[in-house]
């Protein structure tokens, strides 16, 4: 920021003129102040000694390293310029006579009312920003993105969309919703429901029971050869109706099975 000075009653180049003597005082002589033209303004950061400062700026905008004094109307008064950067106070001389303190100003703005052309820097630096890029507390909606400066510390931290990829193994993979929720949320059993105490599924819903279950014998099945029984008929053998032949380990009569009279069962328990 560079502050201004010049252009106040104050600001005029005055030198000492000729003897002369003091009305109603006999005898008195003192000198005049002239008011000089055209006289060269330097500016100092001591008041003898020290350095001279030569980035100095017009109103306009032009480096300059001195300031004329007026030779017009306004003789010997400097105009308005503004010092070097950050600089509040100075020492201006005029044609390098004594020099004297100049307090630099910025222009005011009223509290009510007036408006403020260019940008307002705060004491971090920082621009300062109007009501109507102000985000209130409590609702509102930010228009665009939100820029984080790292990873979140805290449950109620913001996260950056990196932070969120990141926690599904990288790579920016989609990112599931629940009741609107996205993100690392934490569920509740209003988002989920209550685990159930027990529950069933149907056999389809596991990927390839059916076929394997296709394969496998009934719960019955007792590895019973069950045979048709013939009999001789004099000159050939003929389909008995009723009698039958059972092989296996367990009386079929066990296995629900009423076997017609003569029919014969093999017991292959014995090995």
């Amino acid at each position: 920021m560079r502050y201004r000075f010049g252009g106040t009653v104050a600001d005029y180049a005055i030198t000492l003129g000729d003897a002369v003597s003091v009305p109603g005082m006999p005898g008195a002589v003192t000198k005049g102040a002239v008011i000089v033209g055209g006289a060269t303004i330097t500016a100092w950061n001591a008041r003898e000694g020290g350095t001279r400062y030569t980035d100095l700026r017009t109103v306009a905008g032009a480096p300059v390293d001195s300031i004329l004094t007026s030779t017009g109307a306004d003789l010997g008064s400097f105009p308005e310029f503004d010092g070097p950067e950050g600089v509040r106070w100075l020492y201006a001389s005029g044609n390098g006579g004594p020099r004297v303190l100049l307090v630099g100003r910025v222009d005011a703005v009223d509290r009510n009312g007036d408006s403020m052309v260019g940008v307002l820097v705060l004491a971090d630096g920082s621009p300062a920003a109007s009501q109507a890029y102000a985000l209130p507390k409590s609702g509102g909606t930010l228009t665009g993105a939100l820029t984080l400066s790292g990873a979140p510390t805290a449950p109620l931290h913001a996260a950056t969309k990196g932070y969120v990829d990141s926690l599904g193994g990288g790579g920016g993979g989609s990112v599931a919703s629940v009741n609107g929720k996205t993100g690392v949320v934490v569920l509740t059993t209003s988002d989920v429901g209550a685990a159930p105490t027990s529950h069933t599924h149907t056999t389809s819903q596991v990927t390839g029971l059916d076929t394997a279950l296709a394969g496998k014998a009934a719960v019955s099945h007792d590895h019973t050869n069950r045979a048709a029984a013939w009999r001789h008929n004099g000159s050939t053998y003929v389909a008995a109706t009723d009698a039958g032949i059972y092989s296996g380990p367990v009386d079929p009569v066990t296995l629900g099975l009423t076997p017609p009279d003569g029919s014969v069962w093999f017991d292959t328990s014995g090995g």
